[in-house]
């Protein structure tokens, strides 16, 4: 049977870099296999593959979604609304082009595709990127046939599922990076990170700790940081008065690049961003956003140390 004559593979995948960076990474080696696939993604989540500037070789669908679990009662009936809509929707493409298999990353936009197969009695397959299973990938994990995991101690996996430690598919470049060498004579290059949405709170506290350094210490930096857009004239001229060297945007395209070139990572302990950090190989410090659902970066960090990688430190 040739590619063209295979049934699909639907991707599903929520808005931000932890649940569309993996996708994004299975989508590619499947289609190098042969394997047709259809990548299944709200608006968010295509906004960001467009300021990633990827080209995908694979057709993408955008449905309505939203999070019912946000907001007051009003935006929650909305995102009820939008999700019901969506999976109208897929129901009608699955009239016309039935999927061999779903394959959800987690997040609202993974829900309705999900749902739709395990109505349909099409295989599901999740994927749980952090340590704490998230919201979308649990209500539906009972009707999977697998669940992959990114970390081998995951909670809130169902007993009934079999499941598979896996780890988290990796983006391109960052497993060619050369191990790390340091070098005295040059400024020490400090690359921040927000995750795929930016960090409010980077842009501000971390900015106020670095521009109150001593001035011996800032002529030794090297700043690279993501902000916010709202933030960028902010942080901009504020490290332009403290005379410190630094490039601001609100996203980077090349973060490999810029992770290699680093000798220090500030970043939250988003899955995508631990796991492409440790496949780099670069020391780092991870801020947790504790404003995650059910605290899954923390969940994350916690990983890491125990398994010797990292040292948990609380804040006072």
């Amino acid at each position: 049977m040739t590619a063209q004559n295979r049934a699909a593979i639907w991707l599903a995948a929520g808005g931000t870099g932890g649940h569309i960076f993996p996708a994004t990474s299975l989508a590619d080696a499947l289609v190098k296999a042969g394997q047709p696939v259809v990548f299944i993604k709200d608006r968010r989540g295509k906004k960001l593959l467009d300021a990633a500037a990827e080209t995908p070789a694979w057709p993408i669908e955008v449905i309505p979604s939203a999070s019912p679990f946000a907001g007051g009662i009003l935006r929650r009936i909305t995102a009820c609304i939008k999700l019901a809509a969506g999976g109208v929707i897929l129901m009608i493409k699955r009239l016309q082009h039935r999927p061999c298999c779903v394959v959800g990353f987690g997040g609202y936009p993974s829900f309705m595709p999900a749902f739709t197969a395990h109505l349909s009695g099409i295989p599901l397959i999740m994927h749980e990127q952090n340590a704490v299973m998230g919201r979308s990938n649990r209500a539906l994990a009972r009707s999977a046939s697998l669940v992959m995991t990114s970390w081998p101690d995951t909670t809130g996996l169902p007993q009934t599922t079999p499941h598979l430690h896996t780890g988290l598919p990796i983006r391109s470049g960052f497993d060619t990076i050369s191990a790390y060498q340091p070098s005295p004579k040059k400024k020490l290059q400090l690359l921040i990170l927000g995750g795929s949405q930016g960090a409010s709170l980077f842009g501000r506290m971390v900015v106020e700790a670095i521009t109150s350094l001593p001035q011996k210490m800032r002529d030794r930096l090297n700043i690279c940081q993501q902000v916010r857009a709202e933030q960028l004239d902010e942080v901009q001229s504020r490290y332009a008065q403290a005379e410190i060297s630094a490039t601001i945007a609100p996203f980077f395209t090349d973060v490999p690049k810029l992770m290699a070139q680093s000798d220090i990572v500030l970043s939250r302990a988003g899955a995508s961003s631990v796991a492409e950090i440790a496949t780099a190989g670069r020391a780092a410090i991870l801020i947790p956003f504790a404003g995650a659902l059910d605290n899954h970066q923390t969940a994350n960090a916690k990983q890491l140390a125990a398994h010797n990688a990292a040292c948990l430190r609380k804040s006072m």
